[in-house]
C-alpha cells in the first residue's frame, strides 16, 4: 500500500521555485548538507524555532513582560548549552538580539483570544492532494473576525498586494482552517 504525502506550504512554494529540488528533497527524501560555521551561534532556522518555542510555551499563560522575558532568557541559554559560543561576548550579543525580538513579539501582541498555536491542520484538498501546516497562532478579534499569525524571524517578508508569492504560506493556512474547522 501507499501512503499519501501532505504537503505544506513551504514545500508548494518550493515546487513552484524549482520542481527538480522539490523532487529530490520532498519525493526521493535527499537532504541538501548543511553547512557548519563554528562561528555562528545560532541561524536563522534555529533562532525562529527557539522563537517558536518561547511563544507556544506562553500559550494560555498570562505572563508579565518580564516573566516572558525571563523564558525567554531561559531558552537561548538552553540552548547556548547545546551550542556553546567559542566566543562569550558573542553568545551575549545574540542573546540581547533575540530577547529584543521577544520584548518586541510581546509589545506587539493585540490582546486577541488565542484560537491555536503551533497545531498541526491537514485537510484533503478535491483534487486529492492533502495539504498540511503548523500556523504559528490563529487569533479571533474583539469583532469576531480570525487572524492567521506567522512569524517570520530568519528573513525579512514584505506583503505585496495581490501577489501570492508573499502570502502563499497564510493562504493555505487560510483555506486548511476553513475547511477543517469552518473559521472564515
Amino acid at each position: 500500500t501507499t501512503s499519501a504525502i501532505a504537503f505544506s506550504p513551504t514545500a508548494i512554494d518550493e515546487f513552484f521555485k524549482c520542481p527538480r529540488r522539490f523532487w529530490l528533497k520532498r519525493i526521493l527524501h535527499i537532504e541538501e548538507p548543511e553547512t557548519d560555521d563554528p562561528f555562528e551561534i545560532i541561524n536563522p532556522a534555529q533562532f525562529g524555532t527557539l522563537v517558536h518555542l518561547v511563544m507556544e510555551n506562553s500559550v494560555g499563560k498570562s505572563l508579565s513582560k518580564d516573566e516572558f522575558i525571563d523564558c525567554a532568557a531561559s531558552a537561548f541559554d538552553d540552548f547556548l548549552k547545546t551550542r556553546p559560543a567559542i566566543h562569550k561576548d558573542a553568545g551575549q550579543k545574540e542573546k540581547e538580539i533575540f530577547l529584543n525580538v521577544m520584548s518586541n513579539a510581546y509589545d506587539s501582541d493585540p490582546g486577541n483570544i488565542v484560537i491555536s498555536a503551533e497545531e498541526k491542520k491537514t485537510v484533503q484538498h478535491p483534487s486529492g492532494i492533502i495539504l498540511k501546516g503548523i500556523p504559528d497562532r490563529v487569533e479571533q478579534t474583539k469583532d469576531g473576525e480570525y487572524i492567521i499569525v506567522d512569524y517570520k524571524t530568519g528573513r525579512n517578508v514584505k506583503h505585496v498586494s495581490n501577489d501570492i508569492d508573499t502570502c502563499l504560506q497564510v493562504v493555505v493556512y487560510a483555506y486548511i482552517l476553513e475547511q477543517q474547522e469552518g473559521i472564515r
